[in-house]
Parts: C-alpha cells; sequence; structure tokens
C-alpha cells in the first residue's frame, strides 16, 4: 500500500507530536543520592530493603542485606553505579534514574529485578 505525500508528512507530524513530550530533565548525582536517602529503607525489587547513606569523603554507599555494604557514585546523567555487593547478588552495576511527578526510581540495567522505587521531593 502506497501513502500519499500528504499522507507522510502528517504521519510524520502526528508521530512527532507524540514523542516530542517534555524531555526527562537531569537530576544531580547528590539529589537523587539525597532523595532516596531522606525515604529510609527502599525495597530493592526482590524484597530487601537497601539503605542508602553518605558515606566518607563525600562518597555514598547502600546498605543491603545481610548487612552488605556497597558504594554507590555517579555513572553519568541520571545514571549512578552500585559496586562492592557479593558477585551472586546480581545487584552491582548500573542504574537508570527516572522521576514521574514525586515517583522517582533507580532501574537496574544489568538485572532485571532490581528496581528501587520511592517517593521523591
Amino acid at each position: 500500500m502506497r501513502i500519499p505525500p500528504k499522507g507522510l508528512l502528517a504521519s510524520l507530524v502526528v508521530l512527532m507530536w507524540l514523542f516530542a513530550g517534555s524531555p526527562v530533565a537531569a537530576e544531580e548525582f547528590t539529589w537523587i543520592m539525597t532523595s532516596i536517602s531522606k525515604a529510609g529503607p527502599v525495597d530493592n525489587g526482590e524484597g530487601h530493603d537497601w539503605t542508602f547513606r553518605p558515606g566518607s569523603d563525600d562518597a555514598w554507599e547502600v546498605e543491603g542485606a545481610r548487612g552488605y555494604t556497597a558504594t554507590v557514585s555517579s555513572s553519568g546523567e541520571n545514571k549512578v553505579e552500585i559496586r562492592g555487593f557479593p558477585r551472586k547478588w546480581g545487584a552491582n552495576g548500573i542504574y537508570a534514574f527516572s522521576k514521574k511527578e514525586d515517583h522517582c526510581s533507580l532501574r537496574s540495567q544489568n538485572s532485571f529485578t532490581h528496581h528501587l522505587k520511592w517517593t521523591c521531593e
């Protein structure tokens, strides 16, 4: 089926309008960490609470199950990296931050199950 040029242009305009929306604003790493630390214990998506807190020397850390801690660092715009949990947990790696209204989340880009959600300010 051939789409006439006017129909193609109209289709492109509609698609651009649907996807245009307002871009997700980048949040500073410190803002993300401060927000999630204020939330207190946050379920990691697998039924274990994680608690984020400032560490030493302007670093951040997260405490997971059984008292294990890992370091948290910036990994670029709206991304954090978690390192130091036991390898078999699948919890280490990059987490993408997103925010919709007052709902924030960090979703692992390495694991399908690790997804932290909290009410942000």
